[in-house]
């Protein structure tokens, strides 16, 4: 068995984001130029794996794990840092990846997100959908989001996640983070409890299912500011996924409950940035009578036209703002072409001159 903490720590004094454990390879490491390099050069076994892995999880921990088949969860180095744990069964036996959280959440400004994000933040309810693939940095976003509101509203915060990354701390407002698997068994029952609390603010880190969906939905409609981040690529898909979560003959219903709801849909891609480092691409979708209307009546695809339309509102398609950030060369438009949700209209428009 291999100390964990001790290669955690070793892989940040490498300067290390991502941490990987398979038994029949060394630990490896993900590093900020985004190569794999051996953390050691002990090949490690299945059993090894196993034996780490399992010394670090609590009874019901490996309980969820061994139904599950996989778990997720944030693992602490006292004095060091946080991380994200996801452990998993591949070929039988156990793997897992760490990856580094920073200690606190980043602002709203320094992540490159919209000014309009923050006056959103300010209303009393609706729903604020924050969508990207894995890896895009959503958990950042909402930490960021929650942390502005938590500095500037005397409210109450009820946050829902799998896992907690960043611990939040009360400041004019007062929060409870509660992490699926730990606190409570299912989104579905700690939404329930949630509502019981009579939060101002409401954040929800996945739509484990369509009950949670239209509790979520149905908050946003009643008085509660709700904050969603779910697994998508633009915010068409987002979108589509939701209504697809309901049965056909509740689709309706869904389109009606998101048209009431939607103040704002931000999706976000991390691009590799010229010289090192990343840069975040948008889309961004707000909520005006046009954009209820088109999700209302099922004219998703409409919303393209939408944003392009209403730039000066402060809308804009995940191609164009990838082509801005090409302009200002802060990345190369090939590199994103694998990227964006709909890589043509991107080679399209970045052969329109500029």
């Amino acid at each position: 068995m291999v100390n964990l903490n001790q290669l955690l720590i070793l892989m940040i004094e490498r300067k290390g984001l991502i941490l990987h454990l398979v038994g029949g390879s060394p630990p490896l490491y993900k590093s900020t130029e985004n190569q794999l390099l051996p953390l050691t050069n002990e090949i490690l076994s299945a059993a090894d794996v196993k034996a780490t892995l399992e010394n670090v999880l609590t009874p019901s921990q490996k309980e969820i794990l061994e139904k599950q088949r996989e778990f997720n969860t944030a693992y602490s180095v006292e004095g060091v840092s946080r991380f994200r744990a996801n452990i998993f069964y591949q070929r039988g036996t156990l793997a897992a990846v760490f990856r580094l959280t920073p200690p606190t959440p980043q602002s709203l400004e320094d992540l490159g997100l919209p000014n309009l994000l923050r006056e959103i933040a300010t209303k009393p309810q609706g729903l604020i959908l924050i969508a990207g693939p894995k890896g895009s940095g959503k958990s950042q976003t909402l930490a960021a989001l929650l942390d502005y509101l938590l500095e500037n509203r005397s409210s109450q915060i009820v946050s829902l996640e799998n896992p907690i990354e960043f611990l939040l701390r009360n400041k004019k407002g007062v929060i409870y983070q509660r992490e699926i698997g730990t606190d409570a068994p299912t989104f579905k029952q700690a939404l329930q409890t949630a509502m019981r609390q009579n939060p101002d603010v409401l954040a929800v880190t996945e739509f484990a299912d369509f009950e949670t969906m239209m509790g979520v939905l149905a908050a946003a409609s009643s008085g509660i500011l709700v904050i969603g981040t779910t697994t998508a690529n633009g915010v068409i898909m987002a979108l589509e996924q939701m209504i697809e979560l309901a049965p056909p003959h509740y689709q309706q219903i869904i389109r009606n409950q998101i048209s009431a709801g939607l103040e704002i849909a931000v999706s976000q891609l991390l691009l590799n940035k010229k010289g090192g480092g990343a840069v975040l691409g948008l889309e961004i979708l707000i909520g005006t009578t046009n954009v209820r209307n088109a999700i209302r009546e099922g004219k998703i695809p409409q919303l393209i036209t939408l944003m392009n339309n209403n730039r000066e509102q402060g809308m804009i398609t995940q191609e164009l703002y990838v082509r801005n950030l090409s302009k200002k060369n802060l990345i190369n438009v090939e590199d994103a072409q694998a990227k964006v949700a709909r890589p043509e209209e991107l080679k399209r428009m970045s052969a329109l001159p500029i």
